[in-house]
């Protein structure tokens, strides 16, 4: 099995939300009415597209409770840090469905964001991010507290005993201009995958102009198919506590997402990992899986121009150094 990704869907950030919504049965998003989610859960319930819905504080899909986004949705993060940040949370034992399309694509963005494509690359830390909390196995032990929310903040915990755990559906999800600062050197990833299980189905997912990491892992055994991650302030894609999805990479990606790079994992085996960067850089990927380490494998990757954007092969090795 591979994962394949290609930076044709990014486009520049999936379609335009203009152009996506000729294709779908939504209404234009300057019409929509504003549906404010205040901090707390979220109930079992379903956000449509006829809606845009503003998240204001750390909102959470609770345990037992399943959170419905569809298709065309816009979700939008109230301007704030620290302990007013907004971020969307779905708590161990509770769901998101929030199943896109390549037309019709689910974008969380901040709140002043017009959707018209003039918010600048640099727009970062304007909200908080989408974090999945799971029950799937890391190699930290226990349970312990996701990185950028508070540590008093009991709805935040992930880790358990079950890889196979079910937190829903992410497909066709864009997520743009998060990363809001909690503290020094403390803020929210894009996506947030914490201890979330193979049963959960993760494709064609973008993150674009983060503060902090794109995607983040911190163990458990998700699989994602087709994901890019734009215009970041720190690591494209980041991988902790004995992240264990099959197949997988024995190393990830990192620190190729600086201002005006955009990184792609084309695909993966076993054995070797093909990325597209573009424009040129060198792309460092850190083999934290491990308990041992860290070990490095440097690569730099050939000049490319708007039109082509090449690929490059990592061979993986077989065992740690």
């Amino acid at each position: 099995m591979r994962h394949i990704a290609t930076l044709s869907f990014l486009a520049f950030f999936f379609a335009s939300v203009n152009v996506a919504q000729a294709q779908c049965d939504c209404p234009p998003v300057a019409d929509r009415p504003i549906v404010t989610i205040a901090a707390g859960g979220t109930g079992t319930t379903n956000w449509t597209c006829d809606n845009t819905y503003v998240i204001d504080g750390y909102v959470f899909v609770q345990d037992g409770q399943v959170l419905t986004i569809d298709a065309g949705t816009v979700v939008k993060g109230a301007a704030g840090s620290g302990a007013d940040a907004a971020a969307l949370i779905v708590s161990r034992g509770g769901q998101i469905i929030a199943d896109g399309t390549a037309d019709c694509p689910i974008i969380m963005t901040y709140e002043a964001d017009p959707l018209d494509g003039s918010v600048a690359y640099d727009t970062r830390g304007q909200w908080g991010g989408l974090i999945v909390l799971g029950n799937a196995t890391t190699n930290f032990g226990g349970v312990a507290q996701v990185e950028g929310i508070p540590a008093d903040n009991d709805q935040a915990s992930y880790g358990g005993d079950d890889d196979t755990d079910n937190s829903g559906v992410l497909r066709y999800v864009s997520v743009r201009h998060g990363g809001a600062e909690l503290g020094a050197a403390n803020e929210i990833n894009g996506i947030t995958f914490a201890a979330v299980g193979s049963g959960t189905t993760v494709e064609n997912v973008e993150v674009v102009s983060n503060l902090d990491d794109g995607i983040e892992f911190f163990g458990g055994a998700v699989s994602v198919t087709n994901a890019i991650v734009a215009l970041c302030g720190d690591d494209s894609f980041d991988g902790d506590q004995g992240y264990h999805a099959a197949p997988m990479p024995t190393g990830w990606p990192s620190k190729t997402s600086r201002p005006a790079w955009a990184t792609a994992v084309v695909s993966w085996t076993e054995t070797t990992l093909t990325m597209a960067t573009c424009p040129p850089t060198r792309c460092r990927l850190p083999r934290r899986l491990w308990p041992v380490g860290p070990s490095w494998v440097w690569a730099a990757t050939k000049a490319c121009s708007s039109a082509t954007v090449p690929e490059v092969t990592f061979p993986m090795p077989s065992s740690p150094t």
